[in-house]
């Protein structure tokens, strides 16, 4: 995880999400940060049929995760050392 990265967006007036509109993560209420990017082009990697609806049609989708470790209490509360992430979809419009 580099920390400062940020998405590639599809053009120049497109902007990341601000850190208000992106939600603190709900285990430990730390802030997210973002760790990666879907772009279209993996659809055709993932096998996704070219017919497929419209559902599916976006410019990028950027994946935010807890910018920290969660507490060992918090582990053992959920029985979980994961949290859940967020995802920013931009469509082109």
């Amino acid at each position: 995880n580099d920390e400062g990265a940020a998405p590639l967006w599809p053009t120049s007036r497109d902007k990341a999400p601000t850190m208000g509109e992106v939600p603190k993560c709900p285990a430990c209420g730390a802030d997210r940060q973002f760790e990666f990017q879907i772009l279209p082009q993996t659809l055709f990697y993932a096998g996704v049929d070219s017919d497929v609806p419209d559902e599916l049609d976006f410019s990028s989708i950027a994946v935010y995760t807890c910018a920290c470790t969660l507490p060992t209490s918090v582990v053992e509360a959920t029985r979980s050392a994961y949290a859940l992430e967020f995802a920013w979809t931009h469509c082109m419009m």
